[in-house]
Protein backbone atom coordinates (compact mmCIF):
# COMPACT_ATOMS: atom_id res chain seq x y z
CA UNK A 1 0.00 0.00 0.00
CA UNK A 2 1.55 3.13 -0.95
CA UNK A 3 1.58 6.70 0.98
CA UNK A 4 -0.93 8.18 -0.97
CA UNK A 5 -3.43 4.78 -0.65
CA UNK A 6 -3.10 5.16 3.32
CA UNK A 7 -4.17 8.89 2.98
CA UNK A 8 -7.03 8.23 0.35
CA UNK A 9 -7.99 5.92 3.37
CA UNK A 10 -7.98 7.95 5.59
CA UNK A 11 -9.74 10.72 3.63
CA UNK A 12 -12.47 8.66 3.48
CA UNK A 13 -12.56 7.16 6.87
CA UNK A 14 -13.12 10.80 8.08
CA UNK A 15 -15.86 12.05 5.37
CA UNK A 16 -17.64 8.71 6.39
CA UNK A 17 -17.64 9.10 10.09
CA UNK A 18 -17.62 13.14 9.93
CA UNK A 19 -20.63 13.76 7.40
CA UNK A 20 -22.34 10.33 6.93
CA UNK A 21 -21.24 9.85 3.54
CA UNK A 22 -21.00 6.37 1.47
CA UNK A 23 -17.76 6.67 0.26
CA UNK A 24 -16.38 3.19 -1.55
CA UNK A 25 -13.15 2.30 -3.65
CA UNK A 26 -14.04 1.93 -6.90
CA UNK A 27 -12.47 -1.64 -8.02
CA UNK A 28 -12.83 -0.21 -12.00
CA UNK A 29 -10.64 2.93 -11.33
CA UNK A 30 -7.67 2.96 -13.81
CA UNK A 31 -4.79 5.81 -14.60
CA UNK A 32 -8.06 8.55 -15.21
CA UNK A 33 -11.12 7.11 -13.47
CA UNK A 34 -10.73 8.18 -9.58
CA UNK A 35 -10.40 5.62 -7.19
CA UNK A 36 -13.26 6.35 -4.81
CA UNK A 37 -17.04 7.19 -5.54
CA UNK A 38 -19.35 8.37 -3.54
CA UNK A 39 -23.23 6.71 -3.44
CA UNK A 40 -26.62 7.61 -3.55
CA UNK A 41 -29.36 6.27 -0.90
CA UNK A 42 -30.18 3.54 -3.47
CA UNK A 43 -26.68 2.71 -3.83
CA UNK A 44 -26.16 4.23 -7.65
CA UNK A 45 -23.40 6.19 -8.25
CA UNK A 46 -23.42 10.29 -7.58
CA UNK A 47 -20.21 10.64 -8.07
CA UNK A 48 -16.83 10.22 -8.68
CA UNK A 49 -14.30 11.74 -6.02
CA UNK A 50 -10.15 12.66 -6.78
CA UNK A 51 -8.17 13.12 -2.99
CA UNK A 52 -5.36 15.70 -3.48
CA UNK A 53 -2.69 16.81 -1.15
CA UNK A 54 -1.27 20.59 -1.41
CA UNK A 55 1.83 20.86 -1.91
CA UNK A 56 2.12 25.15 -1.12
CA UNK A 57 0.42 26.67 -4.32
CA UNK A 58 -0.04 22.82 -6.01
CA UNK A 59 -1.92 20.15 -5.82
CA UNK A 60 -1.08 16.12 -6.20
CA UNK A 61 -3.18 13.23 -6.45
CA UNK A 62 -2.76 9.26 -6.69
CA UNK A 63 -2.90 10.39 -10.65
CA UNK A 64 -0.25 12.84 -11.04
CA UNK A 65 2.51 14.11 -9.05
CA UNK A 66 4.10 17.84 -9.00
CA UNK A 67 5.92 17.40 -12.02
CA UNK A 68 2.79 16.52 -14.35
CA UNK A 69 -0.18 18.22 -12.42
CA UNK A 70 -1.36 20.00 -15.60
CA UNK A 71 -1.46 17.00 -17.83
CA UNK A 72 -3.22 15.13 -14.72
CA UNK A 73 -5.30 17.20 -14.04
CA UNK A 74 -6.71 18.10 -17.87
CA UNK A 75 -6.64 13.92 -18.17
CA UNK A 76 -8.96 13.64 -15.40
CA UNK A 77 -11.20 16.69 -16.60
CA UNK A 78 -11.08 15.39 -20.14
CA UNK A 79 -11.91 11.23 -18.93
CA UNK A 80 -15.02 12.79 -16.57
CA UNK A 81 -16.29 14.31 -19.63
CA UNK A 82 -16.11 11.94 -22.07
CA UNK A 83 -16.36 8.64 -20.28
CA UNK A 84 -18.28 8.83 -16.59
CA UNK A 85 -22.07 9.99 -16.39
CA UNK A 86 -21.09 11.55 -13.66
CA UNK A 87 -19.84 14.70 -11.59
CA UNK A 88 -15.94 14.15 -10.33
CA UNK A 89 -15.00 16.37 -7.62
CA UNK A 90 -11.61 17.08 -6.35
CA UNK A 91 -11.28 17.08 -2.67
CA UNK A 92 -8.20 18.73 -0.31
CA UNK A 93 -7.59 20.06 2.76
CA UNK A 94 -5.35 23.18 3.17
CA UNK A 95 -2.62 23.48 5.62
CA UNK A 96 -5.06 23.77 8.74
CA UNK A 97 -7.06 20.59 7.73
CA UNK A 98 -10.08 22.48 6.32
CA UNK A 99 -11.58 20.57 3.50
CA UNK A 100 -12.23 22.13 0.05
CA UNK A 101 -13.87 21.11 -3.01
CA UNK A 102 -14.21 22.29 -6.19
CA UNK A 103 -16.11 20.50 -9.25
CA UNK A 104 -14.40 19.45 -12.71
CA UNK A 105 -16.57 21.19 -14.36
CA UNK A 106 -15.46 24.28 -13.21
CA UNK A 107 -11.96 23.54 -13.95
CA UNK A 108 -12.65 22.15 -17.18
CA UNK A 109 -14.37 25.73 -18.19
CA UNK A 110 -11.37 27.46 -16.65
CA UNK A 111 -9.16 25.23 -18.94
CA UNK A 112 -11.32 26.38 -21.95
CA UNK A 113 -11.07 29.54 -21.50
CA UNK A 114 -7.24 30.06 -20.48
CA UNK A 115 -5.01 27.08 -21.18
CA UNK A 116 -3.06 27.71 -17.99
CA UNK A 117 -0.39 25.56 -16.42
CA UNK A 118 -1.01 26.46 -13.34
CA UNK A 119 -4.55 24.73 -13.10
CA UNK A 120 -4.32 23.57 -9.55
CA UNK A 121 -3.76 27.21 -7.82
CA UNK A 122 -7.08 27.90 -9.76
CA UNK A 123 -8.26 24.88 -8.28
CA UNK A 124 -7.00 26.17 -5.14
CA UNK A 125 -7.89 29.11 -5.49
CA UNK A 126 -11.54 28.87 -6.75
CA UNK A 127 -12.58 25.68 -4.48
CA UNK A 128 -15.56 25.94 -1.47
CA UNK A 129 -15.07 24.91 1.65
CA UNK A 130 -16.56 21.08 2.08
CA UNK A 131 -18.80 22.32 4.98
CA UNK A 132 -20.41 25.19 2.92
CA UNK A 133 -21.32 22.45 0.27
CA UNK A 134 -22.16 19.62 2.36
CA UNK A 135 -26.33 20.76 2.56
CA UNK A 136 -26.18 20.68 -0.95
CA UNK A 137 -24.83 16.93 -1.53
CA UNK A 138 -26.44 16.01 1.33
CA UNK A 139 -29.86 16.78 -0.28
CA UNK A 140 -28.59 15.20 -3.78
CA UNK A 141 -27.93 11.59 -2.31
CA UNK A 142 -31.08 11.32 -0.05
CA UNK A 143 -33.71 12.88 -2.70
CA UNK A 144 -34.06 9.97 -4.20
CA UNK A 145 -34.55 7.87 -1.13
CA UNK A 146 -37.14 10.56 -0.15
CA UNK A 147 -38.68 10.12 -3.88
CA UNK A 148 -39.58 6.54 -3.71
CA UNK A 149 -41.00 6.51 -0.20
CA UNK A 150 -43.08 9.75 -1.34
CA UNK A 151 -44.20 7.80 -3.94
CA UNK A 152 -44.91 4.84 -2.19
CA UNK A 153 -46.74 6.79 0.60
CA UNK A 154 -49.12 8.15 -2.64
CA UNK A 155 -49.47 4.60 -4.33
CA UNK A 156 -50.81 3.18 -0.97
CA UNK A 157 -53.29 5.69 -0.06
CA UNK A 158 -54.98 5.37 -3.76
CA UNK A 159 -55.58 1.74 -3.52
Amino acid sequence: MSKFDVYEAEMCSSLRKKYRLNIEKASFSTNSIPNYILLDSTRNIHSYLEFCQKDGNSLVSAHWGIQDQFKGVLSAVRTQYSQLDRPLFFIFPDEKGTLYIIESADVREHLLEDRDEHVTSFMIDNADKFQDMFKQIHDELFLPKVLNWFSQTIRSKEI
